[in-house]
């Protein structure tokens, strides 16, 4: 570790411990007359939504607590860089927190809270990010657990979890990237569809795994279905018999496609499809 950054980290944090957390006098948290472990729930946003109106509206009519990063601009990283830098607790290397109190400049009456971090290993790459927050939080939690995940989804398939950058990085070829008309009749069609094929393509990516289960749809699409063939033909009179040839990883498909009509059935289900005139469906892999 160089000799600068062992400069900047102090041992021990200038925060007093008390039953309610680590605060410095004057904090949010104090003048609210809330306990940091009050149990409100936590709204995570980007910068864009770093604006007074809106952690004013939270912190006066809400029952939540707001956090989002601040633009990184030269006034606040001249006024990051004037924080004395015992006021940082290490927390493993690279990285150390703060918190301050912190006003928007337009309403000087409402006090928030700044939780602050600093990073890097010399003095040369070290940085600053600045976070307002409606009250004080713990710094760890807030900033390197709960920040990461502000866009994640989860699902009950926690193997596929997937984030909303990430759904649309996947799928928004399929109808997400542009809209094509001004026509709110067509367009609300357009985007039902392809949600209809998000579903259908989610459950055979996570059927598939790796590697499709990370490629987005154009690349889903050559890898998959243009090296497949097919044929369609009834069978026994009540059934549409779709036959598949070359299906990747067909050991993996078999199991939820073949002899459908009788999965379905064994789950309770009625096997007859009403837009297919009352066919049943199923599927061969050769």
């Amino acid at each position: 570790m160089s000799a600068a950054f062992a400069n900047f980290w102090p041992a021990k944090s200038p925060a007093t411990s008390s039953a309610s957390g680590f605060w410095f006098p004057g904090t949010f948290v104090w003048k609210r007359g809330l306990s940091a472990s009050s149990d409100r729930p936590l709204v995570l946003s980007d910068n864009e939504h770093s604006i007074q109106s809106l952690f004013q509206w939270t912190l006066r009519h809400s029952p939540f607590d707001l956090l989002a990063p601040m633009s990184n601009t030269k006034p606040l990283q001249k006024s990051l860089l004037e924080i004395p830098p015992d006021r940082f607790m290490r927390r493993w290397a690279g990285w150390g927190t703060t918190h301050r109190d912190f006003s928007f400049g337009n309403s000087p009456d409402d006090v928030y809270c700044q939780l602050v971090q600093g990073a890097g290993e010399t003095s040369q790459e070290f940085h600053f990010k600045a976070f307002p927050a409606t009250r004080f939080r713990d710094e760890v939690e807030s900033l390197a657990l709960d920040f990461p995940k502000r866009w994640h989804i989860f699902r009950r398939d926690r193997n596929n979890e997937r984030s909303i950058e990430e759904f649309f990085n996947a799928y928004q070829q399929m109808g997400w990237k542009r809209a094509g008309t001004l026509n709110l009749h067509i367009r609300h069609a357009q985007a039902t569809m392809a949600l209809l094929a998000q579903a259908a393509c989610h459950q055979l990516r996570a059927r598939l795994n790796h590697p499709f289960a990370t490629r987005d749809a154009p690349h889903f699409a050559s890898a998959i279905f243009r090296g497949m063939d097919g044929d369609l033909r009834v069978h026994n009179g009540d059934t549409i018999l779709v036959t598949i040839y070359n299906a990747p990883r067909a050991e993996k498909l078999r199991p939820h496609f073949e002899n459908l009509p009788s999965v379905l059935q064994s789950e309770g289900i009625d096997p007859h499809i009403p837009r297919l005139y009352n066919y049943k469906l199923d599927f061969r892999f050769k």
